[in-house]
């Protein structure tokens, strides 16, 4: 039979049943993309969501697609003994990962795998979430300080944000997010604070708010929602509460069910506006409207072998 015959018989299935056949030369051990991922990652044009698991034996990164579906495994870090804590999305291919073990922060590609981007001798100690602002640079928790890099990997400050400045004190922090307008909001576990401070001098950060109401409730994750509020997850009573945008005056609690968010770990808004939130307690992922509202039939909007220790998650956004 001709190959063109063949071809579009083909077609006609595919039209028929929906079938997807792949037709690929070997793949390239050079490259980390797992090839089976259709349609090709730069003609991708939906949003995807990529998380950082740090369970033991299970280092690494995983894709889903915008409903929670599992796509593939992105990057195995149990050979290189990293644990991947935070992540930023440089664009629809391109993310930079810190990992603690040998502390760094690299760029993972869909498309050429692992690629250096900061490895500095400054840059050591206990490596948690990584954010990134247009203007002030890539910051990253590492132990009691906060670094930060430029898009050259120079480093900025010394460190650009020390323990103690003003009357914000870093004691374990875990979690940072930006405001809308460009501060940087960090909650610690150690003192249970939330630290809100202006980066804007990139050698003098300024406290502006040091919120001391969590009590010994112990704040993990930030979230600075596009609704101009502030979500934050806590670990002791397992709540996802709600502060004003610029972190000042007592929260209010949107979410308290500890049945379906259990030691929660992360949280990242969708796309629209629903939130997302890592559940170490329930090895899920469990999505929540700003009003603290279930979304969807079931509890858990993720729940695999990859969601019992997620330390970061990010959306990917598609080629539009």
């Amino acid at each position: 039979m001709e190959s063109g015959v063949i071809l579009k018989i083909i077609k006609i299935l595919i039209q028929v049943s929906g079938l997807i056949f792949l037709v690929s030369c070997a793949p390239d051990d050079s490259v980390f993309y797992n090839q089976s991922v259709y349609p090709p990652v730069d003609q991708v044009f939906e949003d995807r969501i990529v998380i950082a698991s740090n369970a033991a034996g299970q280092f690494g990164l995983m894709m889903y697609d915008i409903n929670g579906n599992f796509l593939e495994v992105l990057r195995d870090y149990i050979p290189d003994n990293l644990n991947p804590r935070g992540l930023v999305a440089l664009d629809s291919s391109r993310v930079l990962v810190a990992t603690d073990g040998v502390d760094q922060i690299n760029e993972f590609s869909l498309l050429d795998g692992i690629l250096p981007y900061v490895t500095d001798a400054n840059l050591t100690g206990n490596i948690f979430q990584m954010r990134r602002h247009a203007t002030h640079g890539t910051f990253v928790i590492e132990s009691n300080v906060v670094e930060s890099f430029d898009d050259n990997a120079n480093r900025i400050g010394a460190p650009r944000v020390a323990t103690t400045v003003g009357a914000c004190v870093l004691n374990i922090p875990r979690g940072m997010a930006f405001t809308a307008t460009g501060l940087l909001v960090v909650v610690g576990t150690g003192n249970d604070d939330l630290n809100v401070y202006d980066v804007t001098d990139p050698l003098t950060p300024v406290c502006m708010v040091a919120n001391t109401t969590f009590g010994n409730t112990d704040p993990v994750a930030v979230l600075a929602h596009s609704d101009g509020f502030l979500y934050v997850a806590t670990q002791g009573d397992d709540r996802i509460y709600r502060f004003a945008g610029d972190g000042t005056g007592a929260a209010t609690v949107v979410f308290n069910n500890a049945a379906v968010i259990l030691d929660p770990t992360s949280l990242m808004e969708m796309p629209d506006g629903s939130i997302l939130v890592a559940s170490d307690g329930t090895n899920s992922i469990v999505r929540i409207t700003t009003a603290g509202v279930l979304v969807g039939l079931a509890n858990n909007f993720i729940s695999d072998v990859f969601t019992n220790s997620v330390s970061d998650m990010i959306i990917l956004p598609g080629t539009q």
